[in-house]
């Protein structure tokens, strides 16, 4: 790996019970002033997501509502908000809390929640803070995010949902649905969580951010372990920044994060994909990244490292008329397993698919059958700016339908 970008000079800090947090150590983004009840790490900078920032100039702020260590207080704060949708309304949760959730308190569009859906601005602040469902309870994701809501979560861990279970199509995001407003996290985490679709979040229609914060140790029976970015019924932007997709798992395809259909695109800059898998399923792809029908993945200053794929595309897998761009990225370190598999780097796969390099590595990547690095059936692959495909096993792009031109055996 040739390029050294500042997140990966950065190190983990240890956040008590809130998890583990990413520290933005050299890379300061760009400043703007918190609103109040926002906290940052000592000597760090933040830049707002547009929902908040949007919501401070359009929407009048109200009161900030400090929520004792009680999971009822915290249910009783979010119905308030969501009466007041003309307010941008900001919760600060307690110190070193649990809102422990035994039970649902909603069932509608995306099944059974054990908080009510956000349908209107909403900061919800902690310290060291986490929601989670409880072992023993039943089945329930965490947040349900509806059309008109816009939840900035702020310092907190999310986790324990549990989206699985017959109707496959509702059980999407064990942590976070969102079903078309804007979600965003900061210094955050969603962990430990699972669904049949997204074990972590599933953003089915809307926008959702995150910027400096983790997505760990999620499982989804079908597809995105970690984040599954799926345009349904409309347009679904994922923008991922300074932060860390980690050890999530997929059944199927997208260990880390799924994108799919024409109306999504998925962005990630200044971050990691990292030790993620995709099962041997029936369909898809991709131990980190699966990009699918028509949907569109770029990547800036990140690496994509250590996933595995029990069929191809152990790091990435484009497919169905995709585009993947990656701008000095790096995938290396990434496995395909399983009979047959190829393409432990990339996988590109069909008519239309196509992936671009700038200034990006292909490098220490295997795969059970020939080739390691890049693999490509009938789409289109472009090595530009000095970009290498190199020590993969066992080659690097051989066989490949086109060839790719540039990379060497």
């Amino acid at each position: 790996m040739r390029r050294t970008g500042p997140i990966f000079r950065m190190g983990m800090l240890a956040a008590g019970s809130g998890g583990l947090l990413f520290a933005l150590g050299a890379t300061a983004l760009p400043a703007q002033a918190a609103p109040a009840g926002v906290m940052t790490p000592p000597g760090a900078t933040v830049s707002l997501p547009p929902v908040q920032a949007a919501a401070a100039t359009a929407q009048a702020a109200s009161t900030p509502i400090r929520v004792r260590c009680d999971t009822q207080d915290l249910i009783d704060a979010i119905n308030t908000a969501n009466s007041t949708p003309a307010t941008h309304d900001t919760l600060i949760l307690a110190k070193r809390c649990t809102y422990a959730l035994t039970t649902d308190v909603f069932s509608g569009f995306g099944g059974p929640n054990g908080l009510p859906p956000v349908t209107s601005p909403i900061t919800i602040t902690g310290n060291d803070t986490r929601i989670a469902r409880v072992s023993t309870a039943p089945r329930f994701r965490i947040l349900e995010v509806d059309a008109g809501g816009a939840l900035v979560l702020d310092h907190l861990t999310i986790s324990g949902g549990d989206r699985t279970g017959v109707n496959a199509f509702i059980n999407r995001g064990g942590g976070i649905f969102n079903t078309g407003g804007t979600v965003a996290l900061l210094y955050s985490a969603v962990t430990d969580n699972d669904a049949t679709f997204g074990g972590g979040i599933d953003n089915f229609r809307g926008t959702v951010t995150l910027r400096s914060s983790k997505v760990t140790k999620n499982t989804a029976t079908f597809s995105g372990g970690g984040i599954d970015n799926a345009g349904n019924v409309g347009a679904a932007d994922l923008k991922v920044e300074s932060s860390v997709i980690r050890g999530n798992s997929a059944g199927d395809g997208g260990g880390g994060i799924a994108n799919f259909f024409s109306s999504t695109t998925t962005t990630l800059r200044d971050s990691i994909v990292v030790r993620n898998a995709a099962g041997a399923g029936s369909v898809f792809a991709g131990g980190g990244i699966g990009n699918f029908f028509g949907a569109s993945v770029t990547l800036r200053d990140s690496e994509v490292t250590g996933n595995t794929s029990a069929r191809r595309g152990g790091g990435i897998s484009n497919e169905n008329a995709s585009t993947l761009t990656l701008r000095y990225s790096d995938v290396e370190d990434n496995t395909a397993t399983g009979t047959g598999a190829q393409g432990g780097g990339i996988a590109n796969i069909g008519a239309g698919s196509t992936v671009q390099l700038f200034g990006s590595d292909v490098e220490d990547n295997a795969a059970t059958v020939a080739p390691g690095g890049i693999f490509n059936s009938v789409g289109t692959v472009t090595l530009a700016r000095d970009s290498d495909v190199r020590d993969n096993r066992p080659t690097n792009c051989t066989p490949s339908a086109p060839p790719v031109a540039g990379c060497h055996n």
